[in-house]
């Protein structure tokens, strides 16, 4: 397979101004390339006048493909290999069902990996469905009523369910690609895989989630939501089981993995971890404020007279400020 990167192409371009500018980068005809695929597509609105899509490809050609890059003579022409996810090898022997603390993105795929090897997981989520967390968060917003286990923070899809689903990360583990494979495969738009600013949206995100959660249970996982842990059983330095408050009731779960998938603001699990003495590690903490612009005045400013083309959408912009002696800011999450 060849990388193709940095083709650039005019907004009204299709498929084929795209299989042109690689048969280009690659100095051979159309009829060579077997198949092509979008691996990246991003907008360049740097000089306004002239705004236009980039894009990077995999490309399958008839022929040596060694040779093929060879005469491209091109920097941005290079051998690749395709992902390709690998499950871990069983070696699991306890016949104890394994415990996921969390049902956010993080729970969501450990869950999903579990019960694909036959573990028969067992979640624990503290919030609601999503569809009961949905009418949990209407009701806060338009009744002032907190549900404190289930609400914009807590519950089945975790705290980006509110935030439209964007799949942001600063990392570059190539496991990612495996996240985003899954959401597809799950109902998420084919344009995560390639946009270069990807989100599934919160309209979309519910059936997503959904489609996770009905084939973890399909495989022997068991989902409880209304759940929330409150002790790890612990002996001679060894998990024997957790407690929880399911439905009002305090009841002990036997098991010896647990998950620890409760992401950022499950404060009193992570009181109750450093009571009992787990390690920790003290991060930075930032501080957001909300800010609302006008998409009129944010598309003018970075498109110009393209603002408003069809094929750009919202324009968006990322900032960022680290003054010598001050703290830093950052635009976070558009």
């Amino acid at each position: 397979m060849i990388k193709i990167t940095q083709l650039k192409i005019p907004l009204e371009g299709g498929y084929d101004e795209i299989l042109s500018a690689a048969a280009k980068a690659l100095k051979c005809p159309k009829r060579a390339i077997i198949s092509l695929e979008i691996t990246r597509k991003a907008i360049d609105s740097r000089k306004k006048n002239n705004i236009f899509f980039v894009y990077n490809v995999e490309a399958e050609v008839d022929g040596d493909e060694n040779s093929v890059v060879s005469k491209s003579g091109s920097s941005k022409v290079s051998i690749g290999e395709r992902f390709e996810y690998k499950q871990p090898e069983l070696r699991r022997k306890s016949t104890l069902r394994p415990v996921i603390a969390g049902f956010g993105p993080a729970g969501m795929l450990a869950a999903l990996t579990l019960a694909r090897e036959g573990l028969n997981p067992i979640i624990l989520e503290r919030g609601n469905d999503v569809d009961k967390r949905n009418q949990d968060v209407r009701n806060l917003w338009q009744n002032r009523e907190l549900n404190t286990d289930s609400n914009i923070q807590f519950g089945e899809g975790g705290a980006g369910a509110f935030s439209d689903g964007k799949l942001t990360t600063g990392i570059k583990d190539k496991l990612c690609r495996k996240v985003f494979l899954e959401l597809e495969a799950h109902g998420a738009p084919n344009e995560i895989l390639y946009s270069a600013k990807p989100h599934i949206g919160t309209d979309k995100l519910g059936k997503v989630v959904k489609n996770i959660r009905k084939e973890i249970v399909s495989l022997g996982g068991e989902i409880r939501f209304g759940c929330r842990l409150t002790n790890i059983i612990v002996v001679n330095g060894v998990i024997h089981g957790v407690s929880v408050i399911e439905q009002g009731a305090s009841r002990d779960i036997e098991t010896d993995a647990l998950i620890l998938a409760i992401g950022h603001s499950a404060r009193d699990t992570v009181e109750m971890l450093f009571n009992k003495g787990i390690r920790m590690m003290q991060k930075p903490f930032s501080v957001g404020a909300r800010i609302e612009h006008p998409r009129e005045m944010i598309d003018a400013a970075q498109y110009g007279s393209f603002a408003n083309h069809p094929l750009l959408g919202a324009a968006d912009y990322k900032l960022a400020c680290h003054p010598e002696h001050g703290r830093g800011a950052y635009t976070f999450c558009m």
